[in-house]
């Protein structure tokens, strides 16, 4: 499950990055937010829309987004905080564009998020550091 306000990001994910993490496609889901309506409907299925349904095992989400109908920012850290508050326990990765040791250390500081990436690697080398992730994310649960 991902969620980007770049349309080419979006479609990274869904051609090339779940391709290649070998993702259920009926499972995966890109949501690319225009409102704050979009970013609850993301958190609702990251968490699974009912008792049910599963949850989703990884939410890559992007730093900083702009919601263009609300005219505001939306933040992959507080969107992370607000998983992590309803009981959510899969990966949380940042996917940014703000990628410095410095930005990176703010966003783990939240306590919140599990792994960070520049936007500017290769979805290849975000594969792979998403599946080691989640290898280590398994082994602590």
């Amino acid at each position: 499950l991902a969620i980007d306000d770049s349309e080419m990001m979006c479609q990274g994910y869904s051609r090339i990055l779940f391709p290649i993490l070998q993702a259920d496609v009926s499972q995966s889901q890109v949501v690319c937010p225009t409102s704050r309506g979009d970013v609850d409907m993301f958190i609702k299925n990251a968490l699974g829309r009912s008792p049910d349904e599963r949850k989703a095992d990884v939410a890559l989400l992007d730093q900083n987004m702009y919601l263009l109908q609300d005219g505001v920012d939306a933040y992959g850290t507080d969107i992370a905080d607000e998983l992590r508050a309803h009981g959510y326990k899969g990966l949380i990765v940042i996917r940014s564009a703000n990628a410095t040791k410095g930005d990176f250390h703010s966003y783990l500081r939240s306590g919140s998020v599990d792994a960070c990436l520049d936007k500017e690697g290769s979805n290849k080398d975000a594969a792979a550091n998403i599946l080691k992730e989640f290898a280590v994310k398994l082994k602590k649960s």
